[in-house]
């Protein structure tokens, strides 16, 4: 039996925000969305060693909207930097998928009305434009 107690592996867990992709897929029709998450954690095997190499920034996780199905979820991929590739194993991303909730833009006229409230500075002419 052969160990490694010096430089053991770990697992780290950083958050990352979604990157949207492809949103005029929706936005297009005339519509507005939100999704239920603006990050996720990605977690990843690390030597211990190795922890400092590896920064959240070599993170990058996408949502694509032209992949989202009938139910509103979109899965979710991830980029990771070639750095980050030289010292980490098991990438891992949870939750794999965000729930996308549309609406109808809805457009309205209203009229706004106005009332004066004290004097006019001198220089300035009370009026409406």
């Amino acid at each position: 039996m052969v160990s490694n107690s010096a430089n053991p592996e770990t697992t780290e867990t950083v958050y990352v925000p979604i990157t949207i992709l492809n949103e005029n897929i929706i936005t297009g029709s005339n519509k507005v969305y939100t999704i239920d998450r603006e990050s996720v954690s990605v977690s990843y095997k690390i030597r211990s060693n190795d922890v400092s190499n590896v920064k959240p920034a070599e993170f990058t996780v996408f949502a694509d909207f032209k992949d989202i199905d009938k139910n509103g979820s979109v899965p979710l991929l991830i980029s990771v930097s070639e750095n980050a590739l030289e010292y980490i194993d098991d990438v891992n991303v949870f939750p794999s998928e965000v729930k996308v909730s549309t609406d109808n833009i809805q457009q309205k006229k209203f009229l706004v009305g106005h009332t004066l409230i004290g004097d006019v500075e001198p220089g300035y002419v009370k009026g409406v434009f």
